[in-house]
């Protein structure tokens, strides 16, 4: 078996329909946002108070979240979630009254304590300067050169 399988059976089981429901939630916001938007929630989930569904949605970084604030993100969440309802009448998701976002504590990103500024986690897919030139101009074809090679040290670097 792999551990996907063992995860999902696991999963199946009465005892962990809260797990689930989390589970689910987070993958679903995750795959429907892409990879851009996707890429900066941690986990996601909901919660029913005084009956309204609230969906509570952790971040990764102070930056994400501010990004995530946006009013058209926020009515994008939760159209593509209505949507989803809608199609998907038997998923433990529903359509959310409130969201809400947050810092996780274990987000991963830590407060340098000398200067008080965030050290944000390593990008993983940075640039590699492999694009194709067809600038006319002699000067702005240098230009284009002079950004891949600034593109490649900074790659060698990091």
């Amino acid at each position: 078996m792999k551990s996907f399988e063992i995860i999902n059976h696991i999963l199946d089981l009465p005892n962990f329909a809260k797990l689930k429901s989390f589970n689910e939630t987070t993958s679903v916001l995750k795959s429907m946002l892409g990879r851009n938007l996707g890429g900066l929630i941690k986990f996601a989930y909901q919660k029913e108070q005084n009956s309204q569904i609230w969906l509570f949605i952790a971040v990764l970084s102070p930056l994400a979240m501010h990004e995530l604030k946006h009013d058209s993100n926020i009515f994008l969440i939760s159209s593509l979630l209505k949507k989803y309802c809608e199609l998907n009448p038997t998923s433990k998701i529903k359509k959310p009254d409130q969201i809400r976002f947050f810092i996780p504590k274990t987000s991963g990103i830590s407060k340098n304590p000398i200067f008080g500024l965030y050290d944000l986690p390593k990008i993983s897919n940075l640039p590699k300067g492999e694009f194709e030139n067809t600038a006319q101009d002699p000067q702005i074809y240098e230009a284009f050169e002079t950004i891949r090679n600034v593109i490649k040290n900074a790659n060698k670097r990091a």
